[in-house]
């Protein structure tokens, strides 16, 4: 009997050790949907998704995970399929250094008929960068798919935010710090100033935020944050010729300096419409500077020789 009572004592001390020793697995730090997109991604299919989400008072590293939102419109001329998920890039980067983050999608291929919404779950591991006193990190996630009829290819693009928990609220009197270039940009848009300070925050100079501003106003179903996105990935070159925006549409009151001199374009006197981009002109193959030809001189016009140079001449003086 003592025996047994032994035999009981000890091997409950050696599950509870066992108990002791398993590693506890890291909290998955769910974000939560912060806006929506809308667009037209073919000709007569317009979706909407969860473009954005935040999460707040997250460690310095560990796992999230966000359910992402697709919704079909009603009117949409076909299905579409959700393929795919990857990680574009991160952001910020302080001294050059991204904050670390992976991305891996469950509930793909999804197919989203007209009249329907579906849903998909995106997770992964993030570290933190620090900016200041805090650390954050913005995730730029691209969800590529098709349609099913006419198989045209889409991306979608999804910004997930991380931050650590903010610091002690300003006492009253305390000063806080604004940043005296983003204050025209917001006033002029009419944007909150922590929105146009969060896309800052994110890496993205003054300039491009007013350019992206400027753009997603003249244009139709693109958000100024899809704009940096894409800039960021392709450059302005690109994502001008992509909207068919011609460069110069941008340089006459519709910039960061035009703002501040009070001289930008406003709402009631912009362009109705972008300028067309022109089209590169096609060089031929093989052609130089100048057509075949053009340096020869022509029969009966070569240059008379000189007479210095003949042969036997002599030079004066000699």
């Amino acid at each position: 009997m003592r025996r047994l009572g032994a035999f009981v004592v000890l091997l409950i001390g050696v599950l509870l050790t066992n108990w002791l020793v398993v590693p506890v697995l890291a909290q998955e730090q769910v974000c939560e949907p912060a806006s929506q997109t809308a667009r037209e991604i073919a000709p007569g299919v317009t979706l909407t998704w969860d473009g954005a989400f935040h999460c707040a008072d997250v460690p310095a590293k560990g796992r999230y995970q966000i359910v992402v939102w697709v919704v079909n419109e009603a009117k949409s001329a076909e299905s579409v399929t959700v393929e795919a998920v990857r990680l574009s890039h991160t952001t910020p980067r302080p001294r050059g250094q991204a904050p670390d983050a992976t991305a891996e999608a469950k509930g793909l291929p999804l197919v989203v008929a007209p009249g329907e919404r579906a849903t998909f779950t995106v997770s992964g591991d993030y570290t933190l960068v620090k900016t200041g006193e805090s650390g954050r990190a913005n995730l730029h996630l691209r969800v590529t798919g098709r349609t099913n009829a006419s198989l045209e290819p889409f991306v979608l693009g999804i910004n997930v935010h991380l931050e650590e928990p903010a610091g002690e609220e300003p006492e009253d009197g305390e000063l806080v710090f604004v940043h005296p270039a983003l204050v025209p940009v917001a006033r002029f848009f009419d944007v909150p100033y922590e929105q146009v300070a969060a896309w800052h925050s994110q890496g993205f100079g003054v300039g491009n935020i007013a350019r992206a501003l400027f753009l997603a106003r003249m244009l139709e179903n693109v958000s100024a944050e899809e704009l940096l996105e894409a800039a960021s990935e392709r450059g302005w070159g690109d994502v001008m010729r992509e909207y068919g925006v011609h460069p110069g549409t941008l340089r006459s009151g519709r910039n960061l300096g035009a703002i501040r001199s009070g001289r930008a374009v406003t709402e009631t006197t912009r362009s109705p419409a972008p300028m067309p981009f022109p089209a590169k002109p096609e060089k031929p193959k093989g052609a130089g500077k100048h057509p075949p030809g053009l340096n020869k001189t022509p029969p009966g016009l070569q240059q008379a020789p000189n007479p210095s140079q003949a042969p036997g001449h002599k030079r004066k003086g000699r």
